[in-house]
């Protein structure tokens, strides 16, 4: 029976890869890029869900939009390292303008606070009226018959009387 022992290689082996790995770790930590982050809140300092929030910067090509979340969070990441305009736009609040800098590796917290916007809104209310009719058509017609005039000439017949309250 002929059997092969290779134990020696495998311990070299692995002992290089673990160097090799615990060498390249913190190359990889380290980054070009920088995380800008924030919390948007109202008056009261609740959250504001739903802020669009819009990142300008020349370093950055185009730009980047993000909304906040039920909590009035925020998140942009892999932003090159510059000087950044926040804008921060919610129907029903002031829109705000926000200027921050980034830096490499590093996370960029903001809070701003917006505040209600005062807006006025008219609204215009347009009818159109339509006579209403009280009562039956042909009482007017009836009303202009000289009926009051044709009574008052007939003469009562003899042993007749006049109903209680009538004016003949």
């Amino acid at each position: 029976m002929l059997s092969v022992h290779c134990i020696a290689p495998v311990p070299k082996l692995l002992g290089m890869s673990v160097a090799l790995a615990l060498l390249a770790t913190p190359l990889w930590a380290q980054t070009s890029r920088g995380k800008l982050s924030g919390r948007a809140t109202d008056d009261s300092d609740a959250g504001l869900p739903g802020v669009t929030v819009t990142a300008t910067s020349p370093t950055l090509q185009g730009i980047r939009v993000t909304q906040t979340n039920i909590d009035g969070d925020y998140t942009f990441v892999a932003m090159p390292p510059g000087s950044y305009r926040l804008s921060y736009e919610l129907e029903g609040f002031v829109a705000t303008v926000q200027t921050l800098e980034v830096s490499a590796d590093q996370e960029t917290v903001s809070e701003i606070s917006m505040e209600i916007s005062e807006t006025y809104s008219e609204l215009a209310v347009t009818t159109i009226c339509f006579p209403i009719q009280t009562s039956p058509p042909w009482l007017d017609w009836i009303e202009e018959l000289p009926i009051r005039h044709l009574l008052a000439s007939v003469q009562p017949v003899p042993g007749s009387a006049a109903a209680p309250g009538a004016d003949l």
